[in-house]
């Protein structure tokens, strides 16, 4: 469960680890869309739910990206299975349809739900590196309450969707 602090009429939600986090599935059961970037999907359990999510767009870590092994570093995984995860993570988001692109650069950990409606929010992920993966906080804020806020982590998002690259298909 997570920590509400109030700003007046605005709200953040705090989640000091992932163990305070809503799983995916719930997060996302109200939003028509989503917008999605992840450094990766290591774990098998969330890749096989992508079908019952409506994420439009995933945005992953390039596997060949000079950042990779900084990343999985961060996330308390070797770097080939890191890197295994977002080629799996791309099989499993290609078989639920939705749009994928790599990125070599540093990613941030976002979810941009409903992006174009004004009722959207989004969860900021902030890995710790060297430090257990479980131990990465996040916030959650609403676009209506912070929307330039919401408008710099959107502009944030296309701009690392143009410079993707579309994955090489794998089977």
């Amino acid at each position: 469960m997570g920590q509400q602090a109030d700003r007046g009429s605005a709200k953040v939600t705090f989640y000091p680890g992932l163990e305070t986090l809503p799983v995916l599935i719930a997060q996302l059961k109200s939003v028509r869309n989503a917008w999605v970037a992840w450094p990766a999907m290591i774990e098998e359990a969330a890749r096989s739910r992508l079908m019952e999510v409506p994420i439009d767009r995933l945005l992953l870590l390039d596997p060949q990206s000079c950042f990779l092994p900084a990343f999985a570093a961060a996330y308390d995984a070797p770097a080939i299975k890191f890197a295994e995860g977002i080629r799996d993570a791309t099989r499993s988001a290609d078989y639920a349809h939705i749009s994928v692109r790599w990125f070599d650069g540093p990613i941030f950990s976002v979810i941009l739900a409903d992006p174009r409606d004004e009722m959207g929010w989004a969860r900021i992920e902030i890995p710790i590196p060297y430090h257990p993966s479980k131990a990465r906080p996040s916030l959650r804020f609403g676009k209506r309450d912070y929307p330039g806020l919401f408008r710099v982590l959107t502009d944030a998002y296309n701009g690392m969707w143009e410079k993707g690259r579309e994955p090489r298909k794998t089977s």
